[in-house]
């Protein structure tokens, strides 16, 4: 139980991860060099608004992946809008016929995106304000991670080079690669929880690492993969095993973060075999084509093209110079024993993130991605700079967080010129190809359906039903197959169509929509028996003459019901955790009252 020893003790060595001596933790002082808590925040937040401005400007931001996102945006929000709380089909993707996507594609990104949509922004502005709300999440998280061991003007330098560095730039303005900047932003605050967790364990500070946890599962599946090492490398390098419970609550988060996020994973790992993801392992996308060159990783080309195989691609890969010169400013500091503590164990776990994911991007760890199938479904061995983005921010922070302990204000002035140097060599990344005007009439139901979008990806979201995809969109939701049938839409949202259907006589219909488990059709409030047997892997059903309500509905299957089960024991143990120190205060306060 909590009490005000173990708070003491929780600040104490809070203060001592930061390099302070626990005898002058909080107080205050009149020196302007020593950054307050809340200024700092703030200061990184300003030092990172000049990357967002490109989002605030109107425009669509070009890149690889934009016009997914938009229209997987505007097809969540549609779906949120009727009242769907848990949208997993996509009705006008699939060139009409619909798709699971949302039950295979983790919805953080859609989320948010929608809560801008349906307060009244464009498509285009939802998702832009979207990314500059992550941007802040993302600055900040870098901040607050490395602020527990180097200080707040380590902090400061952390969150600004994090915003600032390469990938963020690449994930943002040249692939438009959202979900997974969702994840890059997320992160940090999972490192962040962890770390707490593990130096002094409390109730709350394990909901809260669990509960970015399972914001990262919500966010990337390929990124939570990269990351996965990450996170179980931030436990082992703040653990004490003389004293476990550190460690032991700091390895639960994770198991609570997989409760929380279980209503995506659970089905979507147990559903995938019924898609085409097999179709990410060969031609273009395959991994074997997508391995760096060394010399990338120190270049500063930087071109808004694409990957290819070799050294030639026509995008950057590069670290940054700023971020490599700190970064082995404080590997020197860090091997001529002047970093010291929690410090040094920190800022070891970062040269372990660039070493690890610099070379799981290169062509020497190939034997590697073989090995494990689960890598190969990554498709991009780059994706794991995303270990060295993180770690490189928080190296870039050592030698300003070093000076902090002995010459605040030289600390001071250290920082803004690496604040300096970092923002001016991410300058002109930081910035879009240009900017595209689109209405939302472009994201509308029926714009969506005829652009087909499967084409720009390998249509590893068709279903394995789908021998022979249908060349035109549908003209009509229902149709008769055989037999005539006066057919007349009455309502349809992403999860249930329903019609009024008058027959003469008995008559083959064809719901066109893609069958996936979950589609069940009922004629006058009774189920039908469905069959998707034909070519296209449609919805074929059989009615009665006379006048019908046919109603057609996406329904969770056991697997997703058992999903939304241990999410919503998640979220009990998570308020649980949450109240449970307070309340437990409140009775010792009044236990010793009376």
């Amino acid at each position: 139980m909590p009490g005000p020893q173990t708070e003491r003790r929780e600040h104490a060595l809070d203060s001592m991860a930061r390099g302070e001596a626990p005898g002058r933790a909080g107080r205050s002082s009149p020196d302007i060099s020593r950054l307050s808590p809340i200024l700092a925040p703030l200061a990184v937040v300003a030092l990172a608004f000049p990357a967002i401005i490109p989002l605030l400007q109107g425009g669509q931001i070009p890149g690889s992946d934009d016009v997914e996102h938009l229209i997987r945006t505007a097809e969540y929000g549609r779906a949120v809008a009727s009242g769907i709380w848990w949208p997993q089909w996509a009705p006008n993707l699939g060139h009409g016929y619909g798709e699971p996507i949302f039950l295979f594609n983790p919805p953080l990104f859609y989320i948010l995106g929608s809560l801008v949509k349906l307060a009244g922004g464009s498509v285009v502005s939802a998702v832009n304000l979207a990314c500059a709300m992550l941007l802040v999440v993302g600055a900040l998280g870098a901040y607050a991670w490395t602020a527990l061991a180097l200080g707040r003007w380590g902090g400061l330098v952390a969150g600004v080079a994090y915003v600032w560095s390469p990938y963020v730039s690449l994930d943002l303005y040249v692939r438009q690669a959202l979900t997974e900047l969702a994840a890059v932003c997320v992160f940090p605050w999972a490192l962040w929880g962890l770390a707490r967790t593990c130096q002094a364990p409390s109730p709350r500070r394990l909901a809260l690492a669990a509960l970015a946890v399972g914001l990262l599962l919500l966010a990337s599946t390929p990124a939570m993969v990269v990351v996965a090492l990450a996170l179980l490398g931030q436990v082992l390098a703040l653990a004490r095993w003389r004293r476990p419970a550190g460690a032991a609550s700091a390895l639960a988060a994770p198991v609570l973060g997989g409760l929380l996020a279980a209503a995506f994973w659970l089905p979507a790992s147990a559903e995938r075999h019924l898609l085409r993801f097999d179709r990410l392992l060969a031609g273009p996308a395959a991994y074997p084509n997508h391995f760096l060159d060394p010399g990338q990783l120190v270049s500063s080309y930087w071109g808004y093209g694409g990957s290819v195989p070799g050294p030639d691609d026509t995008m950057g890969f590069g670290l940054g110079r700023v971020n490599l010169a700190l970064a082995a400013c404080a590997v020197l500091l860090l091997v001529t024993g002047q970093v010291r503590g929690v410090m040094r164990r920190q800022a070891w776990l970062a040269v372990g993130l660039v070493a690890v994911g610099c070379a799981l991007s290169l062509e020497l760890s190939a034997p590697i991605w073989a090995w494990r199938p689960e890598l190969q479904y990554l498709q991009f061995p780059w994706r794991f700079l995303i270990l060295p983005t993180v770690g490189l921010a928080a190296l870039a922070a050592v030698p300003a967080a070093l000076v902090a302990r002995e010459r605040p204000k030289v600390a001071a002035l250290l920082a803004l010129i690496c604040v300096g140097l970092l923002m001016a060599d991410g300058w002109g990344r930081a910035r879009p190809e240009g900017l595209r005007q689109r209405g939302d009439e472009r994201y509308a139901p029926e714009a969506v359906a005829a652009m087909n979008r499967g084409k720009a990806t390998r249509y590893e979201y068709e279903t394995v039903w789908n021998k022979e995809r249908p060349a035109e969109p549908p003209a009509a939701r229902l149709v008769a197959m055989s037999g005539s049938a006066t057919i007349v839409e009455q309502a349809a949202t992403a999860h249930e169509q329903r019609f009024a259907v008058t027959t003469r006589e008995s008559a083959r219909l064809r719901l066109n929509t893609f069958y996936f488990p979950g589609w069940r059709v009922f004629v006058d409030g009774q189920e039908q028996p469905i069959d998707y047997g034909n070519r296209s892997g449609l919805i074929d059903f059989s009615v009665e003459p006379g006048t019908h309500v046919v109603e057609a509905r996406f329904e969770p299957t056991p697997v997703r019901w058992l999903g939304r089960t241990l999410s919503v024991g998640g979220l009990a143990v998570l308020a649980l955790l949450m109240v449970w120190p307070r309340r437990v205060g409140h009775r010792l306060t009044v236990a010793r009252a009376s």
